[in-house]
């Protein structure tokens, strides 16, 4: 159970210091591409940082726990979630949805980025 508190830890810290990010970089002016894929990433992080509120209370619960005994919550509750924070980035890929930008020229190109697969 300790791990599902530092878990939790964990992804407050990470969420905490995205925002800060996401604050801190507004004042630069972020490409209309980059808050697409901040908007997913939140989302996603949503759908993880709720996940883990609910696996957390199951596991204070214990086996025999209400959530534990009863499915529809488990699909809902931990398959449903994660299932939309990976589906968020199917539109919003973010090798698909940043433009690589060129160095050289100092401008953007419609070629993918050097970490896609395709």
């Amino acid at each position: 159970m300790a791990i599902s508190y530092f878990r939790m830890l964990g992804m407050t810290a990470f969420a905490l210091l995205a925002m800060d990010f996401v604050r801190r970089s507004t004042k630069f002016g972020i490409p209309k591409e980059y808050n697409k894929v901040l908007v997913a990433l939140f989302i996603s992080l949503a759908a993880i940082y709720a996940r883990s509120v609910f696996r957390t209370v199951e596991l204070i619960e214990g086996w025999s726990g209400y959530l534990m005994e009863h499915e529809a919550y488990f699909i809902a509750l931990d398959g449903a979630l994660m299932v939309v924070a990976v589906l968020i980035f199917l539109p919003f890929d973010p090798a698909w949805t940043i433009p690589r930008v060129s160095r050289a020229a100092g401008k953007e190109s419609t070629e993918m980025s050097d970490f896609s697969t395709v």
